[in-house]
């Protein structure tokens, strides 16, 4: 079915039309001196919610000069509601005798494509990102470029209840390692092998999802960062702040609930990264970014005293006493930066985890290099003293 017919059947089921818009990025292929190369063909998907929970889009016109159509290549839409639909994809496939010609092929294209994101609309309640990334992942395999662009324009916030409804989480105390297990136990973790993956909008919410806290944001990207390590995709997570209302078309999200005191929370080493067989951070100041916005929500609690664990990934050659002992000195540097943060240094008590086996650890080695930080009234407090060596 061609993608214009498409978009008709969409603009009917929406409930009016929409204001298209701004998507900074594109699925242009850079070049090695750092230009954009619009003549290699790409395979671009492209993730949107158009519904409540997310700013809604504006700018028609940056969006149609942001998509590669190159000849060989193709585009499609996927919306992101509680139960994702795609339009397209549509096929790049005319090539013209001459430069003004094969221009007016490729505006035409963009427009149709454009035309397809106008009657997008979100219907059915909830968003499930989850689903629409597996969706996705079928549209860029039908293709035929070898280049596969996915751009993704969404909160990060999951709320369909078929994937993993966030909402339903004790978000800031639970283990995205532990969740992307469980997803991928069921089978819910596509192959992304090679996609470059663009992420806009992380954490940005409007309409019913109330604004989130700054480690709330920090848990969804450690969440989607290990969500796409999985997955064999490279993602790059965009700065740019997506604001605005969102579109009021009847759709809706349940929000989460407001960030209370954390009592699980791990620390990855994409937030907190230290050198080789070192204590000694490898970027200090995104460490004490990360661990800033920590210690203030600790500051924020009762007197409550915390187990700060450090665990480390299976390597060769290591240890046990050895990955223990590091592991301890990593969890002390931990410590040391929360209480420069204000936090009481009399709350924490350190343990060295090395890679014993815990029913927190991964079966993904790279994500074991973290540091837990427990209320020691849990549960998982007291796993980890069975098992960890403790400060001398």
């Amino acid at each position: 079915m061609k993608l214009k017919m498409l978009t008709r059947m969409a603009a009917m089921v929406a409930a009016g039309s929409l204001v298209v818009g701004l998507l900074a990025g594109c699925s242009v292929i850079p070049s090695k001196d750092g230009a954009a190369d619009n003549a290699v063909a790409t395979d671009t998907a492209l993730i949107l919610t158009q519904g409540d929970g997310m700013p809604a889009l504006t700018n028609a016109e940056e969006f149609l000069n942001s998509v590669n159509v190159t000849p060989g290549g193709s585009a499609g839409l996927v919306v992101a509601d509680g139960k994702p639909f795609a339009l397209g994809p549509q096929r790049f496939d005319q090539v013209k005798n001459n430069d003004i010609q094969q221009a007016r092929a490729d505006k035409t294209a963009r427009y149709q494509l454009v035309e397809a994101v106008q009657g997008a609309a979100a219907t059915t309640p909830e968003t499930d990102l989850i689903s629409a990334i597996s969706l996705a992942s079928r549209m860029l395999s039908a293709g035929t470029a070898d280049n596969k662009v996915l751009i993704i324009r969404h909160s990060g916030v999951n709320t369909a209840v078929a994937s993993l409804p966030m909402q339903d989480l004790d978000l800031l105390n639970s283990d995205p390692a532990q969740l992307l297990d469980q997803l991928d136990a069921a089978a819910m973790l596509p192959q992304l092998n090679g996609v470059a993956v663009e992420f806009y909008g992380l954490g940005d919410v409007a309409g019913s999802q109330g604004t989130l806290s700054a480690q709330q944001v920090q848990w969804l990207k450690s969440f989607w960062q290990g969500f796409f390590d999985r997955t064999g995709a490279n993602v790059t997570f965009h700065t740019d702040i997506v604001s605005g209302d969102a579109l009021n078309n009847g759709h809706t999200v349940t929000p989460l609930a407001a960030a209370g005191a954390p009592t699980f929370v791990k620390v990855s080493a994409e937030q907190v990264a230290f050198q080789p067989d070192s204590t000694t951070f490898l970027d200090e100041a995104a460490a004490r970014a990360a661990l800033n916005g920590l210690a203030e929500q600790l500051k924020g609690t009762s007197a409550a005293h915390y187990i700060v664990a450090g665990s480390t990934a299976q390597v060769d050659n290591a240890s046990r006493e050895g990955a223990q002992a590091l592991s301890l000195a990593r969890a002390q540097a931990v410590r040391d930066v929360l209480v420069e943060a204000g936090v009481p240094a009399d709350r924490f008590t350190c343990l060295g985890l090395g890679n014993e086996p815990t029913s927190v650890r991964s079966a993904n080695e790279p994500e074991n290099r973290c540091t837990y930080v427990v209320a020691d009234t849990t549960a998982q407090a007291a796993e980890f003293l069975a098992v960890g060596q403790a400060e001398s």
